[in-house]
């Protein structure tokens, strides 16, 4: 699986924000670059038109990430792969 964006990851605003980032497999991620209209639709399907548009407009903002901001995300990201893990097994 792959992390796909809909808005370019150079766009450091929304680089990690969750409407912006979509599990793909390594083709899907690949041709969406080229039917960029596909995904936008999948997308606004998936969250609804009003957070895509608030994500656009979030796409547009200048972000620079403190090093603290990068290391809490990653601690939650971190936590919450964890309790994943820990309820899958307790499934199994």
């Amino acid at each position: 699986m792959h992390c796909g964006h809909l808005v370019r990851r150079g766009k450091q605003a929304v680089r990690y924000d969750e409407d912006n980032a979509h599990a793909q497999c390594f083709r899907c991620n690949k041709n969406h670059q080229h039917n960029h209209e596909v995904m936008t639709l999948r997308v606004i399907q998936k969250i609804g038109k009003k957070r895509h548009e608030n994500l656009l407009i979030r796409a547009g903002q200048l972000k620079q990430w403190k090093a603290e901001e990068l290391l809490t995300m990653a601690s939650e990201y971190l936590s919450d792969h964890a309790d994943l893990t820990t309820e899958r097994m307790g499934a199994a």
